[in-house]
């Protein structure tokens, strides 16, 4: 049934047709009640004659609907109305692969994409496909036709699965299309030049016919032609049951592993083809020895150049800091033992990894010294206050030697006489050297008050020193270079959260990692980054959904980093029994590939609200507590734009959430269904609602400069009030019925540092009545808080008996609570050695007997990445 524009469906709103074939009409639309457009594909007449065929329909679509992945266009419902049946799905904008295909380049009216387009291309494919197999879910009609690139890169794959519960389905293109249910034999199913030899001959059909049409469409990206194309489908089925593709058209350029991969994805005996998507991924990420290496997340210039990877360690845990030996023979690390970080180097050359450190302290940043015979690092201080220890310890291990005494970790000049590092000269945090006995300090530059300043770096020439900077409580930072002979200062590079840096082999940039463009924060994707001295030039290294952190090169210009995968999920967690019980008994409330964040329940807990970066942005969203009806209520696409810990107001009809563009930041709120986005107050963060949902509480001023205080204001933005003035206070919670004000508070927010010092120390208070002295319930370090800037997330339980927050233990995070009547805090959960990361807010259930956490699984591997930077 054709619809006209203007025609109203249910709550859509007709805008234009867009595709027509034998699966239907396929509309633009808008959702009236939602504010967003949607794509409405309007099922055939012979639906309505068929109540076992639109039941199985509705069966399967529901299935569908729970794919939830960024490279899947998601299914948003079904409605019916007016005795029309329609799929609701996510409109997607951008072009088809056939589209980009069919511009050509110059007089080509139909040309390959480039190799380092083409191949990101297909690896978010892969994942696709591979999510949905996963599920027990087949495509049968994966083309290019099927395949968008939206316009920041992002690929979508559209039509997931339909075709195996139609009978009637035909290509948008002149392509012809033959279907037939999933349980028939002899029928045609798919597109005929994208069909496996086993569709072709109408044989049942698993996820290799989408291995098969997968490398298919990779053939058609690098070569510009496709794979199988006669005068007419006979014939073209012909071709795919008898010939080989032509494989001497492939780009000479090429990679050997690529090439195989095309040859095991299209072998016609399924049998004898590439079992499982997974390794059509694997081939692409970490190609077969004497092949050309093509890396995903990394990025290759044109022409392309080769970039050798290589994965240095493969045990479980996390790993930290990489330092490549001067010899080129070593790399030393931080590695996890017995719940402690300790110091471990491993020969490149292979072999198994070394630990030199065992005491029952953490030891972290590892440095070599010009020779390569032995290490310099850096353990934190023991109590409240002091300042943490540089040691120097043989390569072969031993006992270490103490150097001296500092805020963070040290660095040794190349030429082997002087340690650079930061010291409190007077009032005031400087960056010194000393000589290797740590004697004869002198001050390079003093700083300021209010900073946090790590990870000092001698330029090659040994003529400047870099380092990181933080502003106490910011999520923005700076890398610093001062020169010695001038005692000048300038910032190369600034950004929202750094992870690590190191001078290029010439000294002419630097190479960082930085968060930039990751809108989904707590944690965020870090990415490697080069900028020049001066701060020209800055342009990134590393692509995708990993982390490479704490990047290290080598004179020849090897370099190794740091890479973390992580995935993500929301969970239900029991507070009732004892922590190895409620570890047990947490009940998994999201299910999907990508990342969550920082979830909040409705009052009624019925529903939770949440971030996911589902589409390639951090958006909320929102599920059932069952993880059914999976809906997204924020539909921001801008790269420097993110939002973070939404919390759900007690009334039920509005969720606060933070916005932060560039480096403003705000509250915002939206109603649950997606309607009344709006700003409510500027700048502001740390949102928290009153007992009856009336008053907005939250720290006014901008993350990381001036925090003037706690302030609240009404729902409807109005009547904006001091509640009080709070130098250095973060995240408050008031009780239920507002005698109470709880919050926590930088215990020394004026000194030094994140890392070795007790400058990210937190107390937590509480004022009774809101506006009156403060007193100290407990004290938390801060290198037991998870995440950048260390601020304890605190969160009051509905009796407001007991305040929980996620904490670090050793290589992992666990939550625990603390009695507000006072004593001492007991753990919630108890996760052992698993590597899980809880970062920022956690949220009560409305019955006080769980906690609503994101759970993040990570694993992290020493990497080498030689020719990166070449």
């Amino acid at each position: 049934m054709a619809l006209t524009p203007g025609t109203r469906l249910g709550t859509y709103d007709v805008l234009a047709l867009i595709g027509v074939g034998g699966m239907g009409e396929v509309y633009r639309a808008r959702d009236t009640k939602l504010d967003r457009e949607v794509a409405i594909k309007v099922m055939p007449e012979a639906f309505n004659r068929s109540p076992d065929r639109l039941a199985r329909f509705r069966r399967e679509s529901r299935a569908l609907a729970a794919l939830n992945h960024p490279n899947i266009a998601a299914i948003y419902g079904f409605e019916e109305s007016q005795g029309i049946h329609a799929l609701v799905l996510e409109f997607v904008e951008g072009l088809t692969l056939a589209d980009k295909l069919a511009q050509g380049s110059g007089l080509k009216a139909h040309a390959a994409l480039p190799l380092d387009e083409a191949l990101p291309i297909a690896r978010q494919i892969a994942d696709a496909l591979d999510a949905a197999h996963e599920k027990g879910i087949v495509h049968r009609d994966l083309k290019p036709a099927n395949v968008k690139v939206t316009p920041s890169g992002v690929v979508k794959v559209l039509d997931f699965g339909l075709a195996k519960t139609h009978t009637d389905a035909a290509d948008l293109t002149n392509a012809p299309t033959e279907s037939a249910a999933p349980s028939q034999y002899g029928v045609l199913l798919g597109t005929v030049p994208y069909m496996s030899p086993e569709q072709a001959r109408g044989l049942a059909v698993d996820k290799r016919t989408d291995i098969w049409a997968f490398g298919c469409v990779l053939y058609e990206l690098l070569t510009g032609r496709r794979a199988f194309r006669e005068p007419t489908s006979s014939d073209t089925i012909a071709a795919i049951l008898e010939r080989t593709p032509d494989w001497t058209v492939l780009p000479a350029n090429t990679p050997v592993g690529v090439r195989r991969l095309l040859q095991r994805c299209l072998e016609k005996v399924p049998q004898r083809r590439l079992r499982d998507i997974g390794d059509a991924r694997l081939e692409l990420e970490e190609p077969a020895p004497g092949a050309e290496p093509v890396t995903p997340g990394i990025r290759h210039s044109s022409p392309a150049r080769d970039v050798e990877f290589k994965r240095l360690t493969n045990f479980i845990g996390l790993k930290e800091s990489p330092a490549m030996s001067p010899d080129g023979k070593m790399v030393a690390f931080v590695a996890f033992a017995e719940g402690k970080r300790q110091i471990w180097i491993r020969m490149l050359a292979g072999g198994v990894p070394l630990q030199l450190t065992r005491d029952a302290i953490d030891h972290e940043q590892p440095r070599w010294a010009p020779d390569s015979s032995s290490l310099l690092y850096y353990t934190r201080a023991t109590k409240h206050g002091g300042d943490g220890t540089l040691w120097e310890i043989s390569a072969l291990g031993g006992w270490p030697r103490k150097v001296a005494s500092g805020l963070s970790s040290g660095d040794i000049s190349h030429d082997g006489r002087r340690i650079a590092l930061f010291q409190v000269a007077g009032d005031q945090p400087a960056l010194v050297t000393v000589a290797r006995d740590g004697s004869n300090t002198q001050i390079v530059a003093r700083l300021p008050l209010g900073y946090g300043y790590i990870s000092p770096r001698w330029s090659p020439d040994d003529r400047a020193i870099a380092f990181q900077c933080t502003a106490n409580i910011s999520i923005f930072m700076s890398i610093d270079v001062v020169s010695l002979a001038a005692g000048t200062r300038q910032t190369v590079a600034h950004s929202a959260l750094l992870k690590g840096f190191c001078w290029l082999p010439d000294g002419s940039g630097l190479i960082y990692s930085s968060s930039q463009g990751s809108t989904l924060l707590y944690p965020p994707v870090f990415n490697l980054r080069s900028v020049d001295t001066d701060g020209r030039g800055d342009r990134q290294l590393t692509f995708g959904d990993q982390s490479y952190v704490e990047p290290d090169t080598h004179h020849t210009g090897r370099l190794i980093a740091n890479r973390i995968k992580s995935t993500s999920d929301i969970w239900k967690i029991p507070v009732e029994g004892t922590p190895a019980e409620n570890t047990r008994g947490a009940i998994r409330v999201t299910g999907q590939t990508g990342q969550v964040r920082t979830p909040s329940p409705s009052p009624d807990d019925t529903e939770v609200v949440y971030l996911s970066d589902e589409g390639g942005h951090g958006n909320l969203w929102v599920a059932r507590t069952d993880g059914s009806a999976v809906r997204q209520i924020t539909f921001e696409q801008d790269p420097n734009t993110s939002m973070g810990v939404p919390n759900w107001s007690p009334a039920g009809d509005l969720i606060a959430f933070v916005t932060i563009r560039g480096e403003q930041i705000g509250l915002s709120a939206v109603h649950p269904d997606g309607s009344g986005l709006r700003q409510i107050v500027a700048p502001a963060f740390g949102p928290c609602w009153s007992g009856d949902g009336h008053w907005l509480y939250y720290v006014s001023g901008t993350f990381g400069r001036v925090a003037a205080g706690f302030e609240k204001i009404r729902a409807d933005g109005s009547q904006r009030t001091l509640v009080r003035t709070e130098a250095g206070g973060m995240i408050p919670a008031i009780s239920s019925d507002g005698a109470a004000l709880y919050f926590s508070r930088f215990a020394r927010p004026n000194i030094l540092g994140y890392q070795g010092s007790s400058g990210s120390d937190n107390d937590i208070q509480r004022a009774r009545p809101e506006d009156g002295p403060a007193e100290t319930l407990a004290f938390v370090s801060g290198d037991r808080i998870p995440g950048l800037p260390p601020v304890a997330y605190i969160t009051l339980s509905p009796d407001d008996r007991w305040l929980a927050m996620p904490l670090v233990d050793g290589a992992t995070t666990n939550l625990w609570r603390l009695p507000t009547a006072g004593g001492a805090m007991t753990p919630i959960t108890d996760f052992g050695t698993r590597a899980v990361e809880i970062a920022r807010s956690i949220s009560w259930s409305a019955d006080g007997r769980y906690l609503y956490a994101a759970v993040a699984e990570l694993e992290a591997d020493i990497v080498l990445l030689d020719g990166l930077i070449r």
